[in-house]
């Protein structure tokens, strides 16, 4: 009986045993044959497991910009630039210069400002007449586009005065970016300044000038006797003085003539202020040194072009006295720099060619 009892007792124990192993083996609704529980998981969010594994986002190339100074020199010294400004997804606006001497060391300048409509193509239209270029073009429209790092441009209808048929077959269509450490040097090489001016237009208004410049101290009328100008109006204000004039049967219709300026904190013209040195001014203009002569009122050294009154040139005059003055002309607007014993600058004059 005793030992009926144990071996009972054995057998109830493996049974127990068996149903534990048993348990032990069956999976439950909570686990996954061969994962891990998820007590014991590492936090999944609900983003990574729809999104699945991250993938790199496509590279895109950037578009390259039209903005800066573009360039194509030919022969000798000649030069022709396109500087490119104001640019929006829509468009720009741009300057086209060209500039070419002669045997004699004269300029003959062309080009023209206008604004380029960027199309969906990557290219951008512009168009340009007389207005846009001071007179020296008729006609032009074309598009630019940048190819392989080259700014090119069309021409189609050109009709430019400086340039013979011939000739305007040969502009420059393909130009080559400035580096941006390189772009005011190149600028500066270019004799042409009109369209620079800033901080006010050469078209300047009265009531323009009373706005930058005023109060006003006192004003001037000075009668001219003979040719084109009627009368001269000096309106004279702390450190400036803006002169108008009225033709000769216009009636009181005043147009600008010219401007005369001291203050030190002012400039219109490549950065160039009252203080500067002489040698400072001279860096921003081209200087070829051509010629030097001395004629009756003193010595005059040619820096580029001819030194004829309206002439596109650059030069250094100096008085009996020794004083200094520097003489810029682009064909249409003269702007003269007076320096003091010292070679600074002592007053900047902007004039129209009919002063």
């Amino acid at each position: 009986m005793k030992k009926q009892s144990q071996s009972l007792i054995q057998l109830i124990m493996i049974l127990a045993l068996l149903i534990l192993l048993f348990a032990a083996c069956t999976p439950t609704t909570n686990s996954v044959p061969g994962t891990m529980s998820p007590s014991n998981s590492p936090a999944i969010s609900e983003s990574s497991e729809e999104s699945g594994p991250t993938v790199p986002a496509e590279s895109v190339e950037p578009v390259e910009k039209f903005t800066g100074v573009w360039q194509y020199a030919y022969g000798d010294r000649n030069i022709a630039q396109i500087q490119v400004y104001n640019e929006t997804e829509n468009g720009f606006d741009f300057h086209l210069f060209v500039v070419e001497y002669d045997e004699e060391g004269k300029i003959t300048q062309g080009g023209f400002s206008t604004y380029a409509q960027k199309d969906s193509d990557g290219k951008a239209s512009y168009s340009a007449g007389e207005k846009e270029s001071s007179n020296k073009l008729q006609h032009v429209e074309g598009t630019l586009v940048i190819n392989n790092g080259y700014l090119q441009i069309t021409y189609n209808n050109l009709q430019l005065l400086p340039y013979d048929q011939q000739k305007q077959t040969q502009l420059s269509t393909s130009f080559k970016k400035v580096s941006a450490d390189q772009t005011k040097q190149v600028m500066y090489k270019l004799p042409f300044f009109t369209r620079e001016i800033i901080g006010f237009t050469s078209d300047l208004t009265i009531e323009k000038a009373d706005t930058l410049f005023g109060p006003v101290v006192d004003v001037e009328m000075v009668p001219e006797t003979g040719g084109r100008i009627d009368v001269t109006m000096k309106r004279k204000y702390a450190d400036t003085v803006v002169s108008f004039y009225y033709p000769e049967g216009a009636g009181k219709s005043y147009s600008f003539c010219s401007i005369e300026i001291t203050r030190p904190d002012f400039s219109f013209i490549r950065g160039i202020k009252v203080g500067d040195s002489l040698e400072s001014a001279i860096a921003k203009f081209p200087d070829e040194k051509n010629e030097s002569k001395t004629g009756d009122n003193g010595k005059i050294q040619t820096l580029y072009g001819k030194a004829v009154y309206t002439e596109v040139a650059g030069y250094i005059w100096y008085d009996e006295n020794g004083l200094k003055n520097i003489w810029y002309s682009d064909g249409g607007l003269i702007f003269k720099l007076e320096f003091d014993t010292t070679d600074h600058v002592s007053k900047m004059l902007l004039t129209s060619p009919i002063d």
